[in-house]
């Protein structure tokens, strides 16, 4: 089965932090078509901290190992890596590249696409 994923900006929220406006928080509609004529909608948000500006904010804190027999190993103190790629809020073509970060974020790597596609189902009651 295909799934056609589509992303609407809602609203976003931008703060002032060491002199860049940095975008806070993402509001946004996720749209979902599959291939068997099924489909569903949901809102959720993205949130980013202040100094997103300035460091690279690693996708999650817990990483996976394979020589743990649990296979997960906690990571309480992340690396942070300087941002090179940072963009001023004014010269962002909005919403479109808010559309761009969300779609990253959800459709990024497989496990994020699968579990996209897994919530969808479970709306779908399929």
């Amino acid at each position: 089965m295909t799934y056609t994923f589509t992303y609407t900006i809602n609203y976003h929220n931008h703060h002032l932090y060491n002199g860049k406006r940095v975008v806070t928080n993402i509001d946004y509609t996720v749209a979902c078509s599959r291939s068997d004529g099924k489909s569903c909608s949901w809102n959720t948000s993205l949130a980013f901290p202040f100094n997103a500006g300035e460091v690279v904010i690693p996708r999650s804190w817990i990483k996976y190992d394979d020589s743990d027999p649990e296979n997960l190993v906690l990571n309480t103190y992340p690396s942070y890596s300087s941002r090179s790629d940072f963009k001023k809020y004014d010269d962002l073509n909005l919403p479109n590249d808010l559309v761009t970060w969300v779609k990253n974020h959800h459709e990024g790597d497989a496990a994020q696409l699968q579990s996209l596609k897994d919530y969808a189902d479970y709306i779908i009651g399929a």
